[in-house]
């Protein structure tokens, strides 16, 4: 059985694809955001190192994620298939690396 991509299933998709951008964007600039707060963080509890390597580890682990969805996600709408659930796939894998990243942030800072 060949699924084949509808108008609702691109709509979705296109919708998905910028809500991915979006919440990277949105992530990505809090994780510089976070760094700010650094200059408030007491030397006995808190790791400056481990702080930003959380922040600019999150950053850079979650863009490749970003890329290769909104890529696959191209690639089967091109191809006339469903795409839709690629993107979130996409979408949830990197709201999980942002948490993720906001855990060894809170972590290393507490």
């Amino acid at each position: 059985m060949s699924e084949t991509s509808s108008t609702g299933d691109r709509v979705v998709s296109i919708v998905l694809i910028i809500g991915l951008v979006l919440t990277w964007a949105l992530g990505s600039f809090l994780a510089f955001f976070f760094l700010v707060f650094l200059d408030y963080c007491p030397e006995a509890t808190c790791s400056v190192d481990g702080a930003v390597t959380a922040s600019l580890g999150t950053i850079a682990g979650t863009a490749p994620v970003t890329v290769v969805t909104v890529v696959a996600t191209i690639v089967q709408l091109a191809r006339g298939r469903r795409a839709w659930l690629v993107a979130l796939l996409g979408e949830l894998v990197l709201i999980g690396g942002f948490v993720a990243g906001f855990v060894a942030y809170s972590a290393a800072v507490s």
